[in-house]
């Protein structure tokens, strides 16, 4: 079954709060923006420096110019925002279940481990 979008960005803000805490934990910080592609021509730009995040319609994304943006399929992305009893990033990634751009194309390693805990740890049928 595929979720709809109440269901997603009902999970966003724990998971930007998980995220975002192991993010100044760790002491990281970067300019790059996560695009995360949600459904209904929606998707979530998500800064890695603690200003938050925003659902807009992907047509009003702005010309970003260091991002990395994420798309996959709506009922894995559920998941994922659920937590690692449904799906993890890691194996995701791994799995090659997620497409990524990467402008420019460099891998930053602190992202990716604190993305890793975006999650919300709110389980849902």
């Amino acid at each position: 079954m595929y979720p709809e979008l109440k269901s997603i960005t009902k999970l966003l803000p724990k998971c930007y709060n998980r995220f975002n805490d192991l993010r100044q934990k760790i002491s990281y910080e970067t300019d790059t923006k996560i695009i995360l592609e949600l459904i209904n021509e929606k998707s979530a730009i998500i800064s890695c420096d603690g200003n938050g995040y925003e659902v807009i319609e992907n047509n009003q994304i702005k010309e970003i110019d260091k991002f990395i943006s994420m798309n996959l399929d709506s009922r894995l992305l559920y998941w994922l925002l659920q937590g690692p009893q449904k799906a993890h990033w890691n194996n995701a990634e791994i799995g090659s279940h997620i497409q990524f751009t990467r402008i420019p194309d460099i891998y930053e390693r602190g992202l990716i481990h604190c993305w890793n805990y975006f999650y919300s740890g709110i389980y849902c049928d």
